[in-house]
């Protein structure tokens, strides 16, 4: 039996992922599924501004995304994107296809840092102003 066959039968998530490619064209395309391409899509967008990003998360430890620092044409790309992931996220998944996709989305680097990291910035930034 091959590994994608075991895959298939044990881990249906796994199983999805490797079906994505041939269901991604957008006549079978699941809402879930159109939002994951549109955050690649956005994605590919910010990926040259990838070490400005990197450099502003670095100075503020990692606590949120990068893109929220840098000029507007990036900040609307991040924040585009990050609405994207939040869709993803409160859709019904069809598939275990989406539900993948779902997994993938709350993994993601902006989900997992952005709210809870900026709200903590925000506190921080007001608390200096007390000061």
């Amino acid at each position: 039996m091959s590994a994608a066959k075991l895959n298939r039968k044990h881990d249906p998530a796994s199983a999805a992922v490797l079906a994505f490619p041939q269901a991604a064209d957008a006549k079978h395309a699941t809402p879930i599924r159109r939002l994951w391409l549109e955050a690649q899509r956005l994605e590919g967008a910010l990926c040259a501004h990838r070490a400005d990003i990197a450099e502003a998360e670095a100075l503020r430890l990692g606590a949120t995304p990068g893109w929220m620092y840098l000029g507007p044409d990036t900040r609307s790309a991040g924040e585009e994107r990050y609405q994207v992931l939040i869709a993803i996220l409160n859709e019904t998944p069809r598939d275990a296809g989406d539900l993948a996709l779902m997994a993938r989305a709350a993994e993601d680097h902006d989900i997992r840092r952005g709210p809870a990291g900026w709200a903590a910035a925000r506190v921080a930034a007001a608390a200096s102003l007390l000061s």
